[in-house]
């Protein structure tokens, strides 16, 4: 009898009720209640300069994804919007899995999920601890892994943040059989006012999820501002962009203010803003604001926001090479000017001044914008 049932059931329905019941035997809710809290590790992130609880609107706590092996501690990028925030009067604050050193003992390689709940422990802490230091507003904003953190942390009505901005928030992968699951399990015990962040393109996004956000938190009152796969952007790091922030940036200030969730229609693209620009042609005078040498570059840093991939930092060390730093690794390459192109290897691009601070990156051949690239 037993042999005739086993040999009845999919092998493939095994073991995705194997996979079920593990993820279930560690659901994170339990997790979150266990006081193994994960420290975080902080720090401002460039391109932000902060004033102070005494001076400021309040302060933004941005909680990046999960990489591994931990980078060493810096400040790091962070999205653009933030940027502008901090501009409007907002401090900011960066945190992500500490480095290696600064890990748990015994702590090898963790599944993302296994660490997240430690951290949403560590996150409802810190809320207090910035309260107490005379912060009068506390917005907790996070990516990827971080939005999936604060996901977590705010299942405890006793969170105590002012609101919530989830760019893309994901652990498991929509792989993993629990991904959608739990996201609306979480999701509809969010009592804090949210803005959800989803996009299309994005490898860690199982679809639908914007859909299923907004009838749950309108099912439990909760003030929310969901930006749903909107037109244009694409790929995990599509809210991290300036065109993103000249978009979308306003709604999600006006939100954090005050938790009304007006329409969020993006403007018409204009000349005048770096943010805004797509394309060599919306530049008035490109060809006599062109970086047509070396010279010009030499001993800065930049922040480049690249359109479809990870942003990076760039720092001109010589006249022909520059450091690439991505995810604490510097990558040395060589920088060459041909027929007055900026190029790195076979890659050629058009650099176009904007300002003493902003530098424009185009494709040579269509003029399509490839980055932007902000002076840290």
């Amino acid at each position: 009898m037993a042999t005739a049932f086993c040999c009845r059931v999919p092998f493939g329905a095994i073991l995705r009720g194997l996979i079920l019941l593990f993820v279930l035997y560690l659901p994170s809710a339990a997790l979150a209640e266990s006081g193994a809290e994960l420290r975080l590790s902080e720090s401002s992130p460039w391109l932000v300069k902060n004033k102070g609880p005494t001076t400021s609107k309040g302060i933004i706590y941005f909680i990046g994804g999960h990489i591994w092996p931990p980078p060493p501690d810096g400040r790091g990028i962070a999205p653009y919007f933030l940027k502008t925030l901090g501009e409007q009067g907002w401090d900011i604050l960066r945190a992500k899995v500490p480095y290696r050193s600064a890990l748990p003992p015994g702590v090898g390689r963790p599944l993302p999920w296994l660490l997240a709940p430690g951290a949403a422990l560590f996150v409802k802490r810190r809320v207090s601890e910035l309260r107490a230091q005379g912060y009068r507003r506390v917005i907790l904003a996070g990516h990827s892994w971080g939005g999936w953190v604060l996901m977590i942390a705010d299942q405890s009505k006793g969170l105590g943040a002012d609101a919530l901005v989830l760019s893309a928030p994901a652990t498991y992968g929509p792989q993993n059989p629990m991904y959608g699951v739990e996201f609306r399990t979480l999701m509809k015990s969010i009592s804090t006012p949210t803005v959800l962040l989803t996009f299309a393109g994005d490898d860690l996004e199982a679809g639908g999820r914007a859909k299923a956000a907004e009838a749950l938190l309108n099912a439990s009152k909760t003030p929310h501002l969901i930006i749903g796969e909107p037109r244009g952007f694409s790929g995990h790091f599509a809210g991290w962009l300036p065109f993103f922030d000249y978009a979308f940036g306003k709604c999600i200030s006006q939100f954090i203010e005050d938790a009304r969730p007006d329409p969020c229609q993006p403007p018409p693209l204009t000349n005048d803003d770096y943010r805004s620009i797509l394309s060599i042609q919306q530049v008035p005078d490109a060809e006599n604001m062109r970086i047509v040498s070396a010279e010009s570059l030499l001993g800065r840093k930049f922040t480049a926001f690249r359109l479809g991939e990870q942003n990076t930092n760039y720092d001109y060390q010589a006249l022909a090479q520059r450091a690439r730093r991505e995810s604490g690794k510097a990558i040395i390459e060589a920088v060459t000017f041909r027929d007055e192109l900026h190029c790195i290897g076979r890659t050629c691009s058009k650099l176009v001044k904007w300002s003493d601070l902003e530098i424009l990156e185009f494709d040579p051949v269509n003029g399509g914008l490839r980055a932007w690239w902000v002076e840290r």
